[in-house]
């Protein structure tokens, strides 16, 4: 070793010296002598959490292959007293500026210097390597207190949790199926009292039983957590330690003496763990026989559960909850995945930004915060946000422990609709520190549907009222606490009231009470339909939805519900507050979420938005089952904004999921960074795509600094190819900038298509009745035409197959409806006179699936009514109609409308009527006559081809002469532009190329001579 350099033994030290300051609830261990490892070894530190899963750091000084050799060595191991083998550890490098110092400046210097580099090496039985590496490539750079988070998070592993997650629900199985065997009817008997305890209309499918299953399981568990933290209770006049479960089971179940010992653990506070599960055990409810089948399995799954440290670990009810809920067709209550969580309470409470400029070891403030949740599900969210706050707190030198008891009486507050929801996102709350009792809580379960006194009740949403319904708060409390009742409800509505919140924090439903189709079709108002509510109690429950609106609403039943919370949300927070939301992707396109965009842009400084450019709905989704794409919002407070700035929007599209909470935390930190960095690269600033998102040398994903506005889309979200989003807002801005010719742009008019043309109808105006059975459309819908020259032809719904030339031919016809009234046949029939005046030859494809579909315009031959698939666009001047429908079907077509569309579907773009007229086309108005007349001849020209669906852009011949004929004959653009390796063919293979545009379909179309046929795609 070279003179005057610090041993690496007396580092060792140090490092663990700075991580043991940082947290009170693990044990560190650096260069311990004698034996540490079962079988010999001496990891150079040890860090003992209170999960029970050891993580070792082995640390070299600037020798990074034996550092990780050394940490690869010690998986598996186990340390000496301890009950688990290492499954995680992290190779370190310290930075030189550590090799010359000792004692306090040596601290220091790891204190804080941000050039330590690590990596993870974690234990994982199905690969074949039998471990994974964090990052994949390259290496972690942060400082002690980055490497203390992801000891943390590397303590509870993954795999074990996800092993932990099926014991929990296979004994939920089995101790239903027991209750199902011997109480097996449905809808009487002990199921439907089941039902009724748990506020559920009836048992029907075993769900309610499962449920009712997890809510006695999880107050078993917890009362073990309760038992080891030593928790003392008062038994008549005895003071003692809540007793193990295990002494109320074995040969004969006490029940009794359990319900007992609840009623005692009950007396400190834990209503909506115990009392609901009391009730459950109840004698009158649950017989011996049952009480004693149905707990047995449940005891022996707490035991393993316990065994493999649950009671210490947070994650694990949530990771199956999902698999459990009831209703959740109609709710839509999905349950948030962890790592999305992570990432998404990462962007709200990032670890160099306390909430309203406090420092994070600063308890007076971090309790006086109030974090909210009106949509809590599981509890993942308001989990997730309240146990990185005590972290944070606590690596400032703060003691979370001391922040729990006001946090649960005045921090947190949490409501939903189902009791079971609320049952365990407070076992998930008071479970960080279970030996800590808190004077009460504020967990709501609300009520939904037809109350007793004739009116509707909308769960939360009854929240939108600035004077909040103390009955309902009333009600909601009784209903969470098992039947207890809270005698003072002013101050639960007060700090439930406007204005009131530092973050909320919610993954809202997302159902639609409009347009119900599929699964929703003939279920009336499919945003109210869940727990078998009547159509007349949807209807009264929409007519309050509308009074809790009021004037100022930013929800539309368009958008469904989850525009009426992030109203909600805006509501709750404070002028300096924050927002962390999950939402549909179509939140940042569609027409009908524009006002809640506004207010978003209104209220906020920066917008953080957070996609994933996956083909698959699943992929693309942060919630489990949803099949949706989903985006993360997180939004700064206004005041973060420098004078006369405006906001802007930061849109991170991650590569995939995230695959661990860890990985969550690491991409929101990252981003976090880049931001702070102001180096992020700006949509607006040319073809220089985005800046790249690494964790280490891992490519994660992209950022991109947009400019966004009160009005239009945010649509740079969940594409793979950022330079794909500067072409298209460069182009809807009136300039096509050249792929590959750096700084070379041509000019080309663009207008909205509102400004050249107008639009047809809403389809339900043309044929649908209304609710009450009268009709709301004056037309009757006659599909296939049955008249060879029909009065009204339409053009209502897609055949792909049908559709690959310019010119379509109408596919229905329309009969005008009998009425019996004259008077309402004469409305009926003026109905009719105003839709044939909507009649155009141009329609414009508002569902396109473009891994199918080949044309976004297409013509018919004579004037037809556009239908659902198809409305009319009608222009004043028919001769524009040819220069339009060139335009939308080439291949600068195909990219604006792929930009401005709803992407929430993988492989579709699709928009509403109201929105087509707000895409950007070319501005017919600005072609020449003589223009026009080579658009139509070039047209015409085309009127025989065949052209492929937009997945196959890049190998459509068809499309490639189109292109030609628009830029070159008709707009005169350069031919260089359509050569065969000029930007137009650039521009088509990066199209096909795009996740959103291919959705990953395994076929292609191949025409013959005879029509076509699908092949099997090998190149993708």
């Amino acid at each position: 070793m070279p003179e005057g350099r610090t041993h690496e033994h007396t580092v060792n030290v140090a490092l663990g010296e700075v991580l043991d300051e940082f947290r009170r609830s693990w044990r560190v261990r650096a260069e311990r002598t004698g034996e540490v490892l079962v079988g010999g070894g001496r990891p150079d530190v040890l860090v003992l959490e209170a999960s029970g899963w050891p993580v070792v750091v082995e640390a070299e000084l600037a020798n990074h292959l034996s550092a990780e050799q050394d940490a690869i060595a010690r998986l598996g191991r186990r340390p000496v007293g301890g009950e688990h083998a290492i499954e995680t550890a992290i190779a370190l490098v310290y930075p030189e500026s550590v090799q010359q110092l000792e004692g306090e400046a040596l601290r220091e210097v790891l204190r804080s210097t941000t050039e330590l580099e690590y990596t993870l090496f974690t234990h994982v039985q199905d690969n074949e390597r039998g471990r994974e590496r964090l990052p994949e490539l390259g290496w972690l750079k942060g400082n002690a207190r980055e490497l203390a988070m992801v000891l943390h998070r590397a303590a509870t592993p993954a795999q074990r949790v996800d092993e932990l997650a099926d014991v929990l629900e296979g004994g939920i199985k089995d101790s239903a199926d027991r209750f199902s065997t011997l109480h097996p009817q449905v809808g009487v008997g002990r199921g439907f009292q089941l039902a009724e305890v748990l506020g559920q209309t009836d048992d029907a499918g075993g769900q309610t039983r499962r449920m009712a299953m997890t809510m006695l399981l999880n107050a078993l568990i917890f009362h073990e957590a309760l038992a080891q933290a030593g928790f003392e209770i008062s038994p008549g006049t005895r003071r003692r330690a809540v007793q193990s479960i295990d002494a109320f089971f074995g040969l004969m179940l006490l029940r009794e003496e359990l319900l007992e010992e609840w009623e005692a653990i009950l007396e400190r506070n834990y209503w909506p763990i115990f009392g609901i599960a009391r009730e459950l055990l109840d004698p009158a409810l649950m017989p011996v026989a049952t009480a004693t089948d149905v707990l047995q399995p449940l005891w022996f799954t707490a035991r393993r559960l316990v065994q493999g440290g649950v009671t210490r670990s947070h994650d694990l009810t949530g990771t199956v909850f999902q698999r459990l809920i009831a209703d959740r067709k109609f709710l839509a209550t999905y349950y948030t995945r962890p790592e999305a969580a992570a990432l998404l309470a990462g962007l709200a409470l990032p670890l160099e930004q306390a909430p309203g400029g406090a420092d994070w070891g600063d308890a007076d403030t971090l309790t006086a915060m109030q974090i909210g949740d009106f949509a809590c599900g599981t509890g993942t969210l308001l989990s997730a946000a309240y146990q990185r706050l005590s972290l944070l707190h606590e690596l400032h030198g703060g003691d979370p422990q001391g922040l729990h008891g006001p946090m649960m009486r005045n921090g947190l507050v949490g409501a939903d609709v189902l009791n079971i929801s609320v049952h365990l996102t407070a076992a998930m709350l008071a479970g960080s520190h279970p030996d800590t009792p808190f004077d009460g809580e504020c967990l709501l379960t609300m009520k939904y549907g037809e109350m007793e006194d004739g009116t509707a009740a909308i769960g939360s949403l009854d929240m939108l009222s600035p004077q909040m319904n103390l009955e309902l708060i009333e009600q909601a409390l009784a209903t969470t606490a098992g039947g207890r009742k809270t005698e003072d409800l002013s101050e639960i509505t007060t700090r439930v009231g406007h204005g009131k919140f530092d973050l909320v924090i919610m993954n809202p439903p997302y159902k639609r009470s409009t347009g119900n189709e599929g699964d929703s079709e003939g279920m009336g108002n499919a945003a109210f339909a869940a727990f078998q509510t009547s159509k007349e109690t949807q209807k009264r429950m929409q007519d309050r939805l509308r009074l809790m609106r009021g004037s100022s609403a930013l929800g539309s039943g368009n958008a469904g519900l989850g525009s009426d919370f992030v109203d909600l949300a805006l509501r709750k927070e404070h002028n300096d507050g924050r927002l962390a939301l999950v939402l549909p992707l179509s939140a940042m396109s569609g027409i009908e979420w524009q006002a809640a965009r506004t207010a978003l842009y209104d209220r906020s400084a920066d917008i953080c938005v957070v996609t994933i450019a996956e083909a698959g709905d699943e992929l693309r989704s942060f919630s489990a089952d949803t099949h949706m794409a989903e985006c993360l919002v997180s939004c700064e407070p206004k005041g973060s904004c420098g004078p006369g700035q405006e906001p802007r929007g930061f849109f991170a599209v991650l590569s995939q999921q995230p695959s661990s909470t860890l990985e969550g935390d690491l991409i929101a930190a990252r981003v976090r960074a880049l931001v702070a960095g102001g180096t992020v690269r700006r949509l607006e600033e040319g073809l220089l795509g985005g800046t790249p998102i690494r964790i280490g040398d891992e490519h994660l994903g992209t950022l991109v600094d947009c400019p966004i506005g009160e009005d239009g889309p945010w649509p740079l979200v969940g594409l793979s190819d950022i330079e794909l989003s500067q072409v298209a807002y460069r182009l809807s801005r009136g300039q096509l900038a050249h792929l590959g010719e750096p700084g070379v742009h041509t000019p080309v008019p663009i207008a909205a298509v509102g400004d050249i043309a107008g639009r047809g109808p809403y389809h339900a105006d043309i044929y649908w009745d209304n609710a009450d059975g009268s009709p709301r459309g004056p037309f009757e819908l006659i599909k296939p035409a049955v008249s060879t020259v029909p009065t009204y032809p339409m053009l209502w719904a897609h055949d792909a197959k049908a559709e690959r030339r310019l010119v379509v031919s109408p596919d229905s016809e329309g009969q005008i409806k009998s009425v019996n009234a004259s008077a309402d046949q004469e409305r009926i029939t003026e109905k009719a006179a105003k839709v044939w005046q909507t009649a155009s030859r141009a329609h414009y494809n508002r569902d396109l699936r473009f891994n199918s579909q080949s044309l976004i315009v297409a013509l018919t031959r004579e004037r037809a009514i556009g239908g659902r698939a198809w409305p009319s666009v009608i222009f004043e001047k028919p001769e524009h109609e040819y220069a339009f429908a060139l335009w939308s079907n080439s291949t600068l077509g195909l990219l604006l409308h792929w930009w401005m569309a709803n992407k929430s579907q993988s492989g579709r773009g699709t928009t509403t009527v109201k929105s087509i007229p707000y895409f950007p086309t070319l501005d017919v108005r600005a072609l020449t006559a003589e223009q026009h007349a080579r658009a139509q001849q070039a047209f015409e020209g085309l009127g025989g081809e065949r052209f492929l669906p937009f997945d196959q852009i890049d190998e459509d011949p068809a499309r490639a002469k189109l292109d030609r004929a628009l830029l070159v004959e008709v707009l005169e653009l350069p031919e260089v532009v359509c050569g065969p390796d000029g930007p137009l063919a650039l521009l088509r293979r990066k199209l096909a190329a795009e996740p959103q545009i291919h959705g990953d379909k395994k076929s292609r179309v191949v025409f013959t001579d005879t029509g076509e046929r699908s092949v099997r795609r090998w190149n993708r």
